[in-house]
């Protein structure tokens, strides 16, 4: 999970270099407003499950989730 307690901005899915699937790219705000980019661990085997978890999980609305992966 994410590895500090700094609040999601927006998400990014990208697709996974070492194998099928994607990821999520967290864009954390910190304290002082600095934006800190986390990548997570998890893999999700497609593009709807990733907006799934990012909207469930993380709390993230539709318009800050983002996509620079290829649906195909």
């Amino acid at each position: 999970m994410l590895s500090t307690a700094n609040p999601v901005q927006s998400v990014t899915i990208v697709a996974r270099r070492s194998g099928p699937g994607f990821r999520l790219v967290l864009c954390l705000r910190s304290r002082t407003g600095t934006p800190v980019l986390e990548t997570l661990p998890d893999s999700f085997d497609t593009i709807t499950s990733a907006e799934r978890y990012a909207a469930e999980e993380l709390g993230v609305p539709p318009t800050q989730i983002r996509m620079k992966a290829a649906a195909g």
